[in-house]
């Protein structure tokens, strides 16, 4: 009997754990569980560019939402008015150049005119030196013309100083455009800098997906 059985073990056992094995790599073997498993996925942090209030959220936790998307509205009046104050700011600046401009043209005609009346009392001193020299002249009369000419030469100077202040705040072209000037670009770019800002107050969706750990509400500060 232990002959017979022999036999049959060895043939039985080895056939049995064969088909266990298949039966269970068709059931489950193929597959790999764990309590702990995840799913990889792409996470965009979306927050403000600029501080200020939530107006309204727009969407809800776990709301789909595509590209572009609202998600949060912010309060934009503050920025409303700093974007008219730029503005305003640009005018201003604007008028101020252009008076700049206006003021220096003035300022070289009167240096013309005040070269042109130097050149009158020397002429007029050159004539009363040698009318003096022939007595013809009084000495004070030759102080007069003297003194008128000194005036004249303090004039000239007086005027080129003034009209090389005006050039250097002109950023010496007088030909420029009046937008081409440093201080009116510097405006500029704070209106487009206010316009963007403004334009912010819309946070939008940076990529399609699922948003999640939306814990706004209006009247927060982000």
């Amino acid at each position: 009997m232990n002959g017979f059985v022999r036999p049959v073990l060895l043939i039985v056992v080895p056939c049995l754990a064969v088909v266990g094995a298949i039966m269970f790599w068709l059931w489950g073997g193929r597959y790999i569980t764990t309590e702990n498993a995840y799913v990889k996925a792409d996470i965009a942090r979306v927050s403000s560019e600029i501080t200020g209030r939530v107006k309204r959220v727009v969407i809800d936790d776990h709301t789909r939402v595509q590209k572009g998307e609202v998600l949060v509205i912010l309060d934009d009046e503050p920025f409303q008015i700093a974007l008219a104050k730029a503005k305003a700011d640009v005018d201003i600046t604007r008028h101020r150049v252009a008076t700049l401009i206006a003021s220096w043209r003035e300022a070289q005609r009167e240096l013309k005119e005040a070269e042109g009346r130097i050149q009158y009392q020397e002429a007029q001193l050159k004539r009363n030196t040698k009318l003096a020299a022939r007595k013809i002249v009084s000495s004070s009369r030759l102080e007069e013309t003297e003194d008128s000419v000194l005036q004249a030469r303090n004039r000239v100077a007086v005027m080129k100083s003034k009209v090389g202040r005006m050039l250097a705040q002109l950023g010496g072209d007088t030909n420029a455009k009046i937008d081409e000037h440093p201080e009116v670009r510097e405006k500029i770019a704070a209106v487009k800098q206010a316009e963007l800002d403004l334009r912010r107050t819309t946070i939008v969706a940076p990529v399609a997906g699922t948003a999640v750990n939306l814990k706004l509400q209006p009247g927060e500060f982000v």
